[in-house]
């Protein structure tokens, strides 16, 4: 099966609540040490984009977009 061509990022509309990590079912989303920003590593990602539908303040979009 091929990948979609898709890469999501986190904006800085983000509030650290979290909730993107959780839904994560390719674990393609990590805090950074100091637990102030995220990223999303988009070739780990399967483009199932359950962390932009439960982040409550859309930060999370396609770089493409």
């Amino acid at each position: 099966m091929q990948k979609q061509d898709c890469h999501p990022v986190i904006t800085e509309d983000c509030i650290n609540c979290g909730a993107c990590i959780l839904v994560c079912p390719m674990e393609a989303i990590e805090i950074s040490d100091s637990g102030n920003s995220w990223k999303i590593y988009w070739w780990a990602c399967n483009c199932c984009w359950a962390c932009a539908r439960e982040c409550p303040v859309s930060a999370i979009t396609d770089i493409n977009a």
